[in-house]
């Protein structure tokens, strides 16, 4: 496929396909801007919509699509758009153009060969499967032949996908104190006391925090209390409904016009959701680690939905920011 010209630059040459990287993270990892339809192999069938996330920062302006691609880091050795990208990167490592898009400073490295952008589309149309993470896709009439992606798109790999839990504001403990609330939630969890918020906070799955007027709490569920068998009940934030919620305290249904609960973002502070409960508020603050990016996208795979306040999408670079601060 030619490389159209769609960017009109004052100082430097147009490109089609951008790579990109937040340079005030020397951790971070590149990710492709293509302003085209690069992906004109990809069928439409090839892209799955995750389903059940919600973006950290919401906005009125159209997002533009975000694929995420399950990369060779993380053991999926058909990629080779991040071998192409390390090999560009190697051969100019001083990003010739930087811009400042939101609160993040990125470098631009202008992908003009034509050699390179092939080999970047060859390896994007050997993607077995692109998972949309935001935006909108404009299929062409001939959807089941290619997925023309009509506005600029962010492709980045599965290890650069960042996601952030719901927690949980309890308003009642269905006419039960804090001890005897406590007692039954040891049917399932095993409870300690936490010396502060950091403590309590779970470092891995199957862990949860607990905050109760005055106190925290750290909670490990006991193995073999939940369903485990099916990839969806095996997520915390099922575990959490199925084991707490629903029976103990009566809260059946977990959507957001529920009264009796309120979804927070996690990340807020975890001190603003204590003072909460210590002025009345609330009764409870429970507080949940994040899904694995993996568990995400092989619940997509299966072609299951996430379920609701399971996971926050920490928004990915905005092209249309990005595009704009480049002209």
């Amino acid at each position: 496929m030619d490389v159209v010209n769609a960017i009109e630059m004052a100082d430097e040459p147009a490109a089609g396909v951008y790579i990109i990287r937040a340079i005030n993270d020397s951790n971070a990892s590149a990710a492709i801007l293509a302003t085209l339809a690069h992906c004109a192999e990809i069928k439409a069938n090839k892209i799955y919509r995750i389903k059940g996330s919600e973006p950290a920062v919401k906005t009125t302006t159209r997002q533009a699509p975000g694929l995420c691609f399950r990369s060779a880091v993380s053991g999926h050795h058909h990629d080779r758009v991040s071998a192409v990208i390390s090999s560009r990167l190697a051969q100019e490592p001083l990003p010739p153009l930087t811009c400042r898009a939101g609160e993040c400073d990125y470098g631009v490295w202008p992908v003009t060969d034509r050699d390179t952008v092939l080999a970047l589309e060859s390896g994007i149309n050997d993607l077995p499967i692109l998972y949309q993470t935001s935006g909108a896709i404009t299929l062409t009439a001939d959807a089941e032949k290619r997925a023309f992606l009509s506005q600029p798109v962010i492709l980045y790999p599965d290890h650069m996908m960042q996601v952030a839990p719901f927690h949980c504001l309890l308003a009642d403990l269905n006419g039960m104190d804090d001890d005897d609330f406590l007692q039954r939630l040891l049917k399932s969890f095993n409870i300690r006391v936490a010396r502060d918020a950091a403590d309590a906070s779970p470092a891995a799955e199957r862990e949860f925090g607990l905050y109760l007027r005055g106190q925290w709490y750290h909670m490990t569920v006991i193995t073999g209390t939940w369903f485990f068998a099916d990839p969806v009940k095996d997520l915390d934030v099922s575990i959490l409904r199925d084991n707490m919620l629903a029976p103990v305290l009566g809260i059946g249904n977990t959507d957001e016009d529920n009264s009796r609960i309120r979804y927070v973002e996690g990340t807020r502070a975890l001190v603003e959701l204590s003072t909460l409960v210590d002025q009345g508020a609330f009764k409870a603050v429970v507080v949940q680690f994040p899904p694995s990016v993996k568990r995400i996208l092989d619940i997509t795979d299966l072609g299951r939905t996430m379920p609701e306040k399971s996971f926050l999408m920490i928004t990915e670079p905005d092209p249309h920011l990005i595009l704009s601060a480049l002209r």
